[in-house]
């Protein structure tokens, strides 16, 4: 089971409850004990197998655990994705503004870009949008646009560490986006 704090406010834990298969399931559940116990039921009985789970959701860690988890697995680098929902229409459908926003990004994260910023748009149907490529010293960082809902999914790799909800707080305010959420991969 793993536990991570959402909401600017940290008022729920959400949990991520492993099930075989490579299916997951999130629960969003408080910080009290009844709550806790209702989501480890819903998730014993939505996998349909017996598990034993904590009874409660650790809090999760602060950046500079993760930093210290990332040297101490010696990790060779980290895997960082962000959904980003309610983009401002006019800033995920110009090329002009998704240079920007990479550029802006790199920087934001302290990451050398190598190179230009590769931005098409294809697709069709519901599927037409941009995405966009930007090779860093460290790896890459891929955009791709949703045109319908307004959204975003970024995903940034780099075997260089930097901080996750850094990353996520810079896309949500570039993009004026009404809320996001974000996940880090440890690669080792």
């Amino acid at each position: 089971m793993i536990c991570w704090r959402a909401g600017e406010k940290d008022i729920n834990t959400c949990c991520l409850v492993s099930i075989p298969y490579n299916y997951f399931i999130i629960i969003n559940c408080r910080q009290d004990d009844a709550l806790h116990s209702q989501a480890e039921e819903v998730a014993i009985k939505s996998a349909g197998f017996s598990q034993k789970l904590n009874k409660k959701c650790p809090e999760a860690k602060s950046s500079t655990s993760l930093v210290e988890k990332y040297r101490k697995l010696n990790c060779w680098g980290m895997l960082v994705s962000v959904d980003v929902y309610g983009c401002e229409p006019d800033y995920i459908r110009q090329p002009k503004k998704i240079k920007e926003f990479m550029v802006e990004l790199c920087k934001s994260i302290g990451m050398k870009r190598y190179g230009p910023a590769q931005i098409k748009r294809f697709g069709e149907g519901d599927l037409l949008g941009y995405s966009a490529l930007q090779f860093i010293e460290t790896s890459s960082i891929t955009m791709h646009f949703d045109d319908v809902e307004n959204r975003a999914f970024v995903e940034i790799f780099s075997c260089k560490f930097f901080e996750p909800k850094k990353a996520e707080q810079f896309c949500r305010q570039f993009l004026k986006a009404k809320s996001s959420k974000v996940r880090h991969f440890l690669r080792y």
